[in-house]
This record gives structure tokens, C-alpha cells and sequence, in this order.
């Protein structure tokens, strides 16, 4: 699991950069979901930041399933 992100107004698409780097690796992607993060569940309470504050940040997250042959 890899949430995307709002870092100073601007998205961050750390799920796609992810899947580039997999790719590159000789991973092969076999699935990919995406849903949403349920308020009070996002596992990065950054300091002196508030939930409304982190919700605009990361509000989903992406499931990516890799496999790779030997």
C-alpha cells in the first residue's frame, strides 16, 4: 500500500513512482485498487498536524500487487 500525496499544493504520485521503480526491478504489476483512507486510520500523524490538515494530503491509497519471476 502507497498513498499519493499534496505536498505544498502540488500532488505527489507516489504510487506511480513506485510502479516505475517495480517495473525497472523486472517486477510485473498483477493488480492495482485504489481506496479510500477512513479518517483517524492514516498511519502518519505528522506533529502539531491536525486530521483535516492530513486528509487533504493523503486521502486515498493505492494496492499494488507485483510478482516477479525467478
Amino acid at each position: 500500500m502507497i498513498a499519493d500525496s499534496r505536498i505544498g499544493g502540488v500532488v505527489v504520485k507516489s504510487s506511480d513512482m513506485l510502479l516505475d521503480a517495480a517495473r525497472r526491478a523486472g517486477f510485473t504489476l498483477r493488480g492495482r485498487r485504489e481506496r479510500a483512507i477512513p479518517k483517524g486510520r492514516r498511519s502518519l500523524p505528522f506533529r502539531n498536524t491536525d486530521e483535516a490538515s492530513l486528509s487533504r494530503r493523503m486521502g486515498s491509497e493505492h494496492i499494488l500487487t507485483f510478482d516477479k519471476s525467478a
